[in-house]
């Protein structure tokens, strides 16, 4: 059986009229709101890429160098 090095992307994209008392807990609830409803009420658009493992590896130190900045 031959390895394959796949990058697995998925958006789900809801919108929510939320009440709250601020736009923090507002983000939260709608965050949440859309957990609930992923995989249910909610349609994900899913994209697979093949990638090579140097170029994984490239984009770690990459995000690494960018962290210590």
């Amino acid at each position: 059986m031959k390895t394959y090095n796949i990058r697995v992307r998925a958006d789900y994209v809801g919108y929510y009229n939320i009440k709250a008392k601020s736009l923090n807990d507002a983000e939260a609830m709608a965050q949440q709101q859309l957990f609930d409803e992923m995989n249910d009420g909610v349609d994900g658009v899913f994209d697979f890429e093949e990638f090579e493992d140097e170029e994984h590896q490239a984009h770690k130190q990459l995000v690494q160098w960018a962290e210590n900045q």
